[in-house]
């Protein structure tokens, strides 16, 4: 039940400072796990699909000239909420020139998109608990599948069921064959190597 091994040897490192070594494994992890929010974000403020495709791509091409200006100073400067500003500044720029565009859709309809992104991209006071939770579940579910394929089957299959499907560990350890010790081990490693992994990107 031990992991298989990953293919680089920089995973001790925290993802943003892979970042900022412009690690290779790093951005492309990033673009992984974030790309599928990003792109999100995009089509809840209402961009058809190839304009959400294009806004994800900008918004990744700016978190890495500015990835060196991230600060998480405390619990309010998550990463996430970093990205969202970024996102949100990248939509507004972009509705405002389709409204001016001879091109645009109706200027009452992008008016009112306008004006219900937060001005100066400045982070709303709160956010709804269901976006919080679709957000969360966007990227933890992500986030599961990079890291996947480094177990092996019953470490996995222990792991899912007692941590994502709630069931007891001496359930899950009779019908796998396993000791419960065995059982815990396995959710254990799965959670330290998603710790390991994303943990600073993941709030």
């Amino acid at each position: 039940m031990k992991p298989r091994s990953h293919p680089t040897d920089q995973t001790s490192l925290s993802l943003i400072q892979r970042l900022r070594n412009n690690d290779d494994t790093g951005w492309q992890r990033l673009n992984e796990l974030y790309r599928p929010l990003i792109h999100y974000w995009c089509r809840k403020n209402q961009l058809s699909e190839s304009d959400a495709e294009d806004l994800t791509q900008e918004v990744l091409a700016i978190v890495s000239a500015k990835i060196d200006s991230f600060q998480h100073g405390s619990d309010k400067d998550t990463f996430r909420g970093w990205l969202r500003v970024i996102t949100r500044n990248q939509v507004l720029m972009h509705l405002r020139t389709s409204k001016n565009s001879p091109q645009g859709i109706g200027g009452t309809t992008v008016l009112g998109w306008i004006n219900n992104i937060p001005a100066n991209g400045e982070e709303s006071e709160e956010i709804d608990q269901q976006t919080q939770n679709t957000e969360q579940q966007i990227l933890f579910q992500k986030s599961l599948e990079l890291i996947q394929s480094e177990f092996e089957t019953s470490t996995w299959t222990a792991f899912i069921q007692t941590a994502i499907d709630g069931r007891t560990t001496a359930n899950v350890a009779a019908d796998l064959g396993l000791s419960n010790g065995a059982v815990r081990t396995a959710r254990y490693r799965v959670l330290r190597r998603l710790r390991s992994e994303f943990g600073d990107v993941l709030n």
